[in-house]
């Protein structure tokens, strides 16, 4: 029964110490990026090697969990889509309804299932919601974007 508690107990700690550093991190995170670019440059080698040593002993484990991100992700984006409309005409339609860049992609939406829940939010956030006939109406240039502002 003890050794249950203290093993709770150091789950916390470790999970309060893993919520201090993501706190941190928020704050500053090109502080981070830098630290961490600069461990790697130094410790290249040892970095490629624990990674090769990691991905060969545990390759099952990160197929599950990549096609574990790949459900959720595409289930999120559907159900983001299902309760979307077509921000220029208003067609309800999911089956119709695409993600269109407004400012700079960093990735396309659709290929994006394997990446952190956070990417993928970031990446919406740049994006619209169109019909295919708005979008690609879009892109011919038949209509302006601030058109789309009129339209609702």
């Amino acid at each position: 029964m003890s050794g249950d508690n203290s093993t709770n107990i150091d789950d916390k700690r470790r999970a309060r110490v893993r919520e201090m550093e993501r706190a941190r991190y928020a704050r500053n995170p090109n502080k981070y990026r830098e630290k961490t670019r600069k461990y790697y440059h130094e410790n290249r080698d040892e970095c490629i090697r624990k990674a090769k040593s990691y991905r060969a002993t545990i390759p099952s484990l990160i197929r599950l969990r990549s096609k574990e991100w790949r459900k959720r992700n595409r289930e999120f984006l559907d159900q983001i889509i299902r309760q979307s409309c077509c921000w220029a005409c208003g067609m309800s339609d999911f089956r119709c309804l695409q993600f269109h860049h407004v400012g700079k992609k960093t990735m396309e939406i659709a290929k994006m299932s394997y990446c952190s829940r956070i990417r993928l939010v970031c990446e919406l956030a740049k994006c619209e919601i169109l019909c295919a006939n708005c979008h690609l109406r879009y892109h011919a240039g038949t209509i302006v974007y601030k058109e789309f502002y009129h339209a609702k």
